[in-house]
């Protein structure tokens, strides 16, 4: 605020008075005389929601002030006046001949606020505080209002949070973000408004992050740290800033880029897109202690990322060319590898180049169809969604795949006619060509599978019990328990996600199936459907989790009899 105060006041008063330059245009106005006037045209633009006003309308604004200011009235008429202050003020602008606006929105606000406490619409301010565009008048009111209107005019604010469960985070977080505007307030209006917010901050997952990103940049001063957060919070911290994105954001980041948390790091990494691209690269990624993972969109990011360590994973999304990806990539260091919505791809000759390249995906690439030039590599993990029918006879050269993913329209109606060269120890099946299967059927020709993961309902998956090794079962479809209800007991597999989780599912299936569990991950869309773990209680060792996409709903341990795992306390 004093900073706002000081160019104010060297814009409007000192830069004329410094130079020697009395009256210009014949018109002499006090500081406070040009402010008053500049207040009227900045509060008008704020209440009819306008960054832009018209001559006429600017004009009318002065001309209903001057018969309060005599000593103005006397020098000039409402269209000298205006003049003038565009002229000399520093802070109007004409962006073309019939219109005025102000040369930085933040002036705009700072004077709109001053006039709005003036005017005593403190009702205004409240009523008006769930946009975006009133956040900065917000926090410059608490500023300017004296301490009793500062204290009315936050506690309206929580109060009509508490009264606005669509708003009610915003409204929160705003009154808490305004205390730092608030030099003397009444200690018992603080302690309100800080425990409107006591249980939002810091964030603790994805889901929180989500919620207090939405409510956009008005949370990123309430983000601490990164000292005194544990692991998950800084990770929160770092994902709802880079949800927000922008030179606000960018502060926020380039305080965690020396973390050492894997979780945070990548989350550090993935939000790049969401940032300028150069100044992102050079402030946050070019000091990371461990570049793994980069996200490249665009032809600024294809650039900037010649200019850094070469991440040993990367994700190309977009139409670029094999020259433009080699160009940016050097040769003995990618190990991982996916291409996403690539429609210009065609001809995979140029990866043999890449000696250390052992994971490949392709997402949409309708144009990848022959394989043939990854049997001379020594490719380990390959996934194919959404792309063109491949040849799969050139699957039968990869021989040393681990790891398969499809998710495309497959030739073949069972997992006998795939020929795949490798021993395969992880399978994952999308919904496509689950549809496409009619049967598991030749599931057990790869005895190693240690992961399953299906997506869609296939027939003959009582063959999975057969598979010695399976310890990792993932059935993400609705008919999951339905699919598990046709298996023997499989005393091999360890860990079971469920990817939907009806009410009408029993988990008595689940126990008799796998009766070896020792984890098991359920997802609930429903976060306020109590999900029935009764029939799991007589199991040993079992430790649950309830998801709702990244949220944690609740864990519980068997035996003994549901020990629930209860949040640890904010401090």
């Amino acid at each position: 605020m004093a900073l706002y105060e000081a160019a104010l006041s060297m814009l409007m008063h000192r830069r004329d008075r410094e130079r020697d330059i009395e009256a210009p245009e014949g018109l002499s106005l006090t500081e406070h005389e040009s402010v008053q006037l500049l207040q009227r045209l900045a509060y008008w633009l704020i209440r009819n929601g306008q960054t832009e006003l018209d001559h006429d309308t600017a004009r009318a604004l002065v001309d209903d002030a001057l018969p309060a200011m005599p000593h103005i009235a006397q020098q000039a008429d409402a269209d000298g006046v205006l003049t003038h202050l565009l002229a000399r003020s520093g802070l109007l602008r004409q962006p073309t001949a019939e219109t005025i606006d102000f040369v930085h929105r933040t002036f705009q606000d700072f004077l709109g606020a001053k006039a709005a406490i003036e005017a005593r619409d403190i009702p205004l301010l409240v009523r008006h505080a769930h946009d975006d565009q009133w956040e900065d008048v917000l926090r410059m009111a608490v500023a300017h209002a004296r301490p009793h209107e500062r204290a009315s005019l936050l506690r309206r604010l929580i109060t009509r949070g508490d009264r606005t469960p669509k708003h009610r985070t915003r409204l929160h977080l705003l009154a808490t973000a305004c205390l730092e505007h608030a030099t003397e307030l009444d200690p018992a209006v603080r302690e309100d408004v800080q425990q409107r917010t006591a249980a939002l901050l810091p964030p603790r997952s994805h889901d929180e992050a989500r919620t207090l990103a939405a409510v956009g940049p008005v949370i990123l001063d309430l983000l601490s740290g990164p000292e005194g957060l544990e692991d998950d919070e800084a990770e929160a911290v770092v994902s709802t800033a880079g949800r927000i994105g922008g030179d606000a954001a960018l502060t926020v980041m380039k305080k965690f880029r020396a973390s050492t948390d894997i979780s945070v790091q990548s989350t550090l990494q993935n939000d790049w897109g969401n940032f300028d691209t150069e100044d992102y690269a050079r402030e946050v990624l070019a000091h990371l202690l461990d570049f793994r993972h980069a996200v490249v969109r665009s032809a600024e990011q294809l650039a900037a990322l010649r200019n850094l360590r070469t991440p040993r994973n990367v994700t190309f999304a977009g139409n670029f060319t094999n020259s433009e990806i080699t160009s940016a990539i050097r040769l003995e260091e990618l190990q991982v590898l996916r291409v996403s919505d690539n429609s210009v791809m065609d001809n995979l000759e140029f990866l043999q180049a890449y000696t250390c390249l052992s994971s490949i995906s392709f997402h949409r690439c309708p144009n990848v169809a022959d394989l043939t030039p990854l049997a001379a590599m020594s490719v380990i993990s390959l996934d194919l969604f959404q792309c063109a029918a491949a040849r799969f006879d050139a699957l039968q050269g990869l021989a040393r795949l681990e790891r398969l993913g499809l998710d495309l329209e497959l030739p073949y109606r069972n997992l006998e006619s795939l020929s795949v060269g490798g021993d395969l120890t992880s399978l994952w099946l999308g919904s496509t060509s689950c549809a496409h299967l009619r049967t598991l059927e030749g599931i057990t020709r790869w005895p190693n599978l240690t992961t399953l993961n299906l997506c869609g309902p296939v027939d003959g998956f009582s063959q999975v019990s057969a598979l010695p090794k399976l310890s990792y079962l993932m059935l993400q479809v609705g008919a999951g328990l339905s699919m598990l209800a046709e298996l023997p007991p499989a005393p091999q597999i360890e860990e079971f996600w469920l990817g939907t989780w009806e009410a009408e599912d029993d988990l008595a299936t689940v126990a008799r199936a796998l009766p070896n569990l020792k984890k098991l991950m359920i997802n609930c869309y429903d976060k306020h459907r109590q999900v029935d773990l009764t029939p799991l209680r007589g199991m040993a060792e079992l430790a649950i989790t309830i998801h709702r996409a990244d949220e944690v709903l609740g864990t519980e341990h068997f035996p003994p009899g549901a020990v629930v795992r209860k949040p640890r306390p904010r401090t």
